[in-house]
């Protein structure tokens, strides 16, 4: 098939508009209104692969390019290349490639040894039967494992020649074909039966030094974990570099590239933080104990999840309860994401992430405030130099004030009003030297004073030791 590719590229999407040439075959099944008849070449390999129900209609006659004969129908462009090997001479054109460059990351390789893992992804144990039945020579090979959808409500996963789709409510046994077909003729087609929304034609991505640090991370855990990425790697004023995803956003130190760690979106989102109280010592939960016997249960699937995919160091502790989904699920958020849990979903989508990084990257981020200290031990004699600033869709606010509080062992808290006294829009404070013990730890916390609207206050803490 990919000895014909200088043909598939240049055929004429004229073709799909050509006078309606019907024959009338009392032996086969009337096309719906504004399809067209299968022709004799391909009637045989149309219905041994499922036909009408399956495949759809044919949206055009049949044509020829070279010597190769095709055919339009809804679920793609059927070819039939007599110079092939018999196995070889009929299949799909690979519509998904050469249309809309479909990729996605790698899968890691599955636990199951039958499931089909080729391309770097597995198969979807859903299309298993489809698949198998046409084999990988008509279909194609697997472009992405199975992904979710959430503006269409469905499963899918890409072939290079056809697609195949479940909605999320509908039961494992009602997999359905995309209509690769119709998208490409678009309004072309005298048949159509209302999925509009073709795939937007995928860029390839640049490979620079940091982008391949967070792609090979990225592909440890797969796509169900942190999901695609959305954006290139940006600099962010606290010294690192980040890049998001449609899950998470992942951030590293530049100088020091691993650990790769998590941002706290649903925090940065506004997500409320429920108090930790009580297990309820179900035998489906495990109890996180946070603070003497009160903590968060979290149901085993998810639990098992995280423990799988970096570990709570990686995904935070859990900072809401897990409630109930209406498809019998749970869904919980934690420091870091939040994870759902369907038990109708395709194996490897059955515990996912739910997509943070879009919403964050939609809905623009919170104001967030950042101190920098020069050091983090300063002596009890000494005063201590600070800088406040606050960043928000990436850019430094200015004429922000901020109010800043010290918690000391001893006494009571130190308040400092921060007004803005740099052009840049950071503010520097000197915090007059504290008479404490060696040893002592003091903590801070920095928010935009008087702001309406969602803020992240920056938190940390330094230590008095030695002295001059």
């Amino acid at each position: 098939m990919r000895g014909h590719h200088q043909y598939y590229r240049t055929l004429p999407v004229w073709i799909l508009v050509l006078p309606i040439l019907m024959v009338a075959c009392s032996a086969r099944q009337a096309p719906p209104p504004g399809a067209f008849a299968v022709g004799d070449t391909f009637i045989n390999f149309y219905e041994n692969a499922g036909g009408l129900n399956v495949l759809g209609p044919a949206l055009s006659i049949p044509f020829l390019s070279g010597n190769i004969e095709y055919q339009y129908i809804s679920a793609g462009l059927m070819f039939y290349d007599p110079g092939q090997a018999s196995a070889k001479q009929f299949g799909f054109y690979p519509i998904a490639v050469d249309y809309w460059n479909i990729h996605s990351m790698a899968d890691p390789p599955p636990t199951e040894i039958s499931a089909p893992y080729l391309n770097g992804h597995t198969v979807w144990e859903d299309a298993w039967l489809l698949y198998n039945r046409l084999g990988s020579s008509v279909v194609g090979m697997p472009l992405t494992g199975v992904i979710t959808n959430n503006e269409k409500q469905r499963y899918e996963q890409y072939f290079e020649g056809l697609g195949f789709y479940r909605d999320f409510s509908a039961p494992p046994a009602e997999i359905h074909v995309m209509p690769y077909g119709e998208w490409v003729c678009q309004a072309n087609c005298t048949y159509f039966f209302g999925d509009a929304a073709a795939p937007v034609r995928m860029i390839n991505r640049p490979t620079s030094e940091l982008e391949q640090i967070f792609i090979e991370y990225a592909e440890r855990p797969g796509y169900a974990f942190v999901g695609a990425p959305i954006s290139e790697p940006l600099y962010t004023l606290d010294g690192y570099v980040e890049m998001a995803f449609e899950n998470v956003i992942m951030y590293f130190d530049p100088n020091n590239p691993y650990p790769v760690s998590l941002r706290p979106l649903p925090i940065w989102l506004g997500m409320a933080e429920e108090a930790p109280a009580f297990t309820l010592g179900l035998e489906w939960l495990r109890f996180r104990d946070i603070n003497q016997g009160l903590g968060y249960d979290v149901p085993v699937f998810i639990n098992d999840f995280i423990i799988a995919h970096g570990g709570f160091e990686l995904v935070g502790e859990p900072i809401t309860h897990y409630r109930s989904l209406v498809d019998g699920g749970y869904t919980q958020c934690f420091k870091n994401m939040c994870l759902e849990y369907h038990p109708s979903a395709p194996t490897a989508l059955r515990v996912r992430a739910t997509p943070l990084g879009v919403q964050f990257t939609n809905q623009g981020s919170p104001l967030r405030v950042f101190v920098t200290l020069n050091d983090t031990n300063f002596p009890a004699n000494a005063a201590v130099p600070l800088e406040v600033y606050a960043l928000q869709n990436g850019q430094v606010q200015r004429n922000i004030m901020f109010e800043l509080v010290l918690t000391l062992p001893v006494g009571n808290p130190q308040n400092y009003f921060v007004s803005p006294n740099a052009d840049n829009g950071v503010s520097i404070v000197t915090i007059a030297p504290l008479d404490l013990p060696q040893g002592s730890r003091v903590s801070y916390q920095a928010c935009a004073a008087g702001l309406v609207g969602e803020q992240e206050c920056a938190v940390g803490t330094f230590t008095i030791w030695g002295s001059d």
